[in-house]
């Protein structure tokens, strides 16, 4: 006898809440972290001469390049979002590209801004872990 499908039951879905994705949530909110220190921290030191003196100044990201630095800077944070929003089913690949872009990125901008976002891309390498020793691919 073959088992019978109650149509008015909805299909079972993938649970939304598992370790892995409590791990992707620390990464997105180490990598929004990450950026506002960016843009707030005083990045820049330096002193002028004019003739009244010598002034010593500090300066943001955000004051020294304008309002293009947020491109860089809100990269790592929609690679660690896009994630979230994507349904588990698919997310192991979602998740292993984005982790792998911003493991690029970090690297790349590593003497700039990127070792600000490596505790979010450590993270997010957790995230893929603990989806692989769980079975939650």
């Amino acid at each position: 006898m073959s088992p019978t499908v109650d149509a008015a039951q909805p299909a079972a879905r993938a649970p939304y809440r598992t370790t892995a994705r409590v791990w992707q949530f620390v990464a997105f909110g180490l990598a929004c972290a990450a950026a506002v220190l960016l843009l707030v921290l005083p990045l820049y030191a330096g002193s002028t001469t004019t003739s009244a003196g010598t002034e010593d100044f500090t300066a943001t990201l955000l004051d020294v390049n304008g309002p293009k630095v947020l491109v860089p800077l809100l990269v790592p944070v929609l690679l660690t979002g896009v994630p979230l929003l994507i349904p588990s089913g698919r997310l192991p690949g979602v998740t292993i590209a984005c982790a792998a872009v911003l493991v690029f990125f970090m690297a790349l901008g590593g003497p700039s801004i990127g070792l600000f976002y490596a505790p979010a891309a450590i993270v997010a390498v957790v995230a893929l872990l603990v989806r692989r020793r769980s079975g939650q691919e």
